[in-house]
């Protein structure tokens, strides 16, 4: 899980190279959450997703 935290992380600020919006979407096979969190540290929550019950998720934020 911190790994594609990471990697989501690293994804939408490559994204985001003309803008401070990201949008990050991905299909998670058997799902053990009901959301997707991004976080910065061990206890900063940057962002949350909700997954879908087919497993696909839609991550949006802003960065600052």
């Amino acid at each position: 899980m911190k790994f594609l935290c990471l990697f989501l992380l690293i994804t939408g600020a490559l994204c985001s190279c003309n803008s401070n919006r990201f949008s990050v979407t991905g299909t998670i096979s058997n799902p053990k959450s009901e959301s997707v969190e991004l976080y910065s540290g061990k206890d900063s929550l940057l962002f949350m997703a909700t997954v879908k019950p087919d497993g696909s998720f839609l991550l949006e934020g802003t960065l600052e």
